[in-house]
């Protein structure tokens, strides 16, 4: 076999281990759901499809309404849910109950073994609750508000709320949460 022939197959058989290298790493996404734009990286080979619904209107049980959109991620053995709700008017957003409802999502879907804690989402003040789903795989439930404030009042209060409801595995829901991003595509007209 001669010098230029063992050349190009060495040099294919390395751009196809790069190419697969590639792919093994997964892909940014970047996903407009207007009017919000959501980009994560999963840091993953998992296979899905993106589903986006809304918007829809709903109101809490306090009356207080809000418009959420959502972005689904539909794998084959797994599901991810990421939310964007944007209340009517400014709400109380304090950690406490922030806290309290990352909980109550995973009890009301009958997890056990629940346990939260705080952390950074986007750069902003969040509360994380895992716990065992029935299928005895775990469940993670994520609230971070995008545009919590303090006034005068002492109490933070909010209009964006980003929620995260996904049973991928561990690692893969540290890069989510590690990664995801939530902007505006046009901030004037929506908020």
């Amino acid at each position: 076999m001669s010098p230029v022939v063992m050349g190009m197959r060495l040099k294919l058989v390395l751009l196809s281990i790069l190419m697969l290298a590639s792919v093994a790493l997964g892909v940014p996404e970047n996903v407009v759901m207007v009017p919000y734009n959501v980009s994560f990286d999963l840091n993953a080979t998992v296979d899905y499809e993106i589903e986006i619904l809304g918007p829809e209107y709903f109101e809490t049980v306090d009356g207080v309404g809000y418009v959420e959109d959502t972005l689904i991620l539909n794998g084959t053995d797994y599901f991810t849910f990421i939310s964007i709700r944007r209340f009517d008017y400014p709400i109380v957003a304090d950690n406490e109950s922030t806290r309290r409802e990352a909980e109550a999502f995973l009890e009301r879907i009958g997890c056990r073994d629940i346990q939260s804690y705080s952390r950074k989402i986007d750069h902003q003040g969040a509360f994380v609750a895992t716990g065992k789903n029935i299928f005895n795989t775990n469940e993670v439930y994520a609230l971070s508000w995008l545009d919590r404030v303090m006034p005068a009042s002492n109490d933070y209060v909010a209009t964006l709320l980003c929620t995260i409801s996904s049973d991928l595995p561990s690692d893969v829901v540290v890069n989510l949460l590690d990664t995801i991003h939530v902007g505006m595509t046009s901030r004037k007209n929506y908020i």
